[in-house]
């Protein structure tokens, strides 16, 4: 009766496994089509991705990341500019009620016939008046005004949306790299589960039923443990997108080479 048990559980398992198995192709092709439409080539014949899901940690703090993002992403520079040039239409505004003073001067040598040599010269400075419509005039002042304004709080709020959009990749980074370490652990005790649980199940001190369970958690833990790093790349990969600029990468340690 145990090894009929046995054989209807492996046939189960089987059926499971084939399923699983059909979903992760269907997942991979997906990717693939992902990949290809971003690397704009739709239609390139089949290849395989070389290389095992990397883990670089990245040791920047938070307000490294801002500084960076205020040298290296031309947005907040735009916006800066912006809001320099809303002021200067400010002052270009009430310089056009206000007269104009202009110099000149001028110098010259010769001599008439008979007559000795000599010079001329004069200068002088004139102060214009042009006509002026006071109401207009004070109507122009204050649209600048308020274009500066509008300008202003436009730009300071863009400018904490980017701060904002910091400052989640970079938690979302801390908490990946605090996570991975916990994953891996899972991983190797799951592993140390599944063994003793083959070494009873060979000796006959359990059944098809815990064994599967051992497996079943460790493959849990497998997919957990690379979810998580697909996370931290991902998170990483935001966070240079939010600073504008690729990210230093520090050598790792702890990280188990068989999980990679």
């Amino acid at each position: 009766v145990k090894a009929k048990i046995d054989v209807t559980i492996a046939d189960v398992n089987l059926a499971s496994a084939r399923a699983d198995l059909l979903e992760a192709h269907c997942d991979v092709d997906m990717a693939y089509a992902a990949l290809n439409n971003a690397m704009g080539l739709p239609f390139i014949p089949e290849y395989a991705v070389v290389g095992s899901l990397p883990y670089e940690k990245t040791g920047i703090a938070l307000r490294d990341a801002v500084e960076i993002a205020n040298t290296s992403r031309p947005e907040l520079k735009m916006l800066l500019l912006s809001v320099k040039m809303a002021d200067q239409y400010v002052k270009l505004a009430k310089k056009s009620a206000l007269p104009t003073i202009e110099f000149s001067a001028n110098w010259a040598s010769g001599k008439a016939e008979n007559a000795s040599s000599r010079n001329w010269y004069d200068a002088g400075a004139y102060l214009s008046f042009y006509p002026i419509n006071p109401v207009l005039i004070k109507g122009q002042i204050n649209e600048a005004k308020h274009l500066y304004e509008k300008q202003r709080y436009d730009a300071k709020a863009s400018v904490n949306d980017i701060y904002l959009d910091i400052q989640h990749a970079h938690e979302r980074v801390e908490d990946t790299q605090r996570r991975i370490p916990v994953a891996e652990l899972a991983v190797e005790k799951a592993k140390e589960s599944l063994n003793l649980a083959t070494g009873r199940y060979r000796v006959g001190e359990s059944d098809a039923i815990e064994l599967k369970d051992a497996q079943m958690q460790y493959r849990k833990s497998q997919l957990s443990y690379y979810g998580v790093l697909y996370q931290h790349n991902s998170a990483r990969a935001n966070l240079e997108r939010a600073i504008g600029q690729t990210l230093k990468s520090y050598p790792q340690t702890g990280v188990n080479s068989e999980l990679q």
